[in-house]
């Protein structure tokens, strides 16, 4: 599962696997050291963590809960400074989400951001009971 998430967040996989191991030691020890922190730990790797969550569910579950329907979009639209920057594959959903939020990419706040995404979204979700 790791080599897909890796293709499709363009991340190499070897770096992929060191972070997943780093991170996952960490919060499984958690109860051996409850004052310790983990200094290398990004919101960008918080991102990333929160996609392979929303990932897993969806395997799982076979369907998302709607906050997970909009984190994920959220996540491409955001994830790539360059759309050309993300690997082939994915490009597609990473345009695909950069529609769904008008403005998401000039945003320069993660708080613009969220105000742009349930702005976008609610619009979204009145048209489609409207119909």
């Amino acid at each position: 599962m790791l080599r897909g998430i890796a293709e499709t967040t363009g991340t190499p996989l070897k770096k992929l696997i060191e972070i997943a191991g780093e991170f996952t030691k960490f919060f499984k020890h958690a109860n051996r050291d409850p004052a310790a922190k983990l200094e290398n730990f990004t919101v960008q790797d918080a991102e990333m963590i929160l996609y392979i969550g929303c990932h897993d569910f969806h395997r799982i579950a076979n369907g998302l809960p709607i906050e997970l329907q909009v984190y994920q979009p959220w996540y491409f639209a955001v994830a790539f400074p360059k759309v050309s920057k993300a690997p082939l594959r994915v490009q597609p959903y990473v345009r695909k989400s950069i529609k769904l939020f008008p403005g998401i990419r000039a945003a320069t706040t993660r708080a613009e951001q969220q105000r742009i995404v349930w702005r976008n979204w609610k619009r979204r979700e009145r048209t489609r009971s409207t119909r």
